[in-house]
């Protein structure tokens, strides 16, 4: 069962991260890291930041294979979804706005 969840966790974060880097041209704009200087840049070329959203939705889809497969076990799906909620907001705020701040 175990193996199920991480096969299909795998496999959408997998086909969510296809999904983005062919759609690129359309979301650019908003998420290509064209400045390369400065604070966190280390790609030689223009590159996508919203490498987040390939991972929830992996997180995603292992949790509800999860919870069909397993009932009992949904108090794990949510105690990580909950956790992860507030970093993964954060990352992505800051791959949108494109501003790290150094404290």
């Amino acid at each position: 069962m175990l193996l199920t969840v991480l096969f299909c966790a795998l496999l959408a974060s997998l086909a969510v991260g296809i999904v983005l880097i062919r759609t690129q041209h359309l979301h650019a704009r908003l998420t290509m890291d064209h400045d390369l200087g400065g604070v966190q840049k280390f790609h030689a070329t223009p590159t996508p930041r919203i490498g987040g959203v390939p991972m929830l939705a992996g997180l995603l889809a292992g949790g509800i294979v999860m919870l069909w497969a397993q009932p009992s076990e949904n108090h794990l799906f949510w105690g990580v979804l909950l956790a992860g909620a507030p970093v993964f907001i954060a990352g992505l705020v800051e791959d949108l706005t494109k501003k790290v701040r150094c404290w």
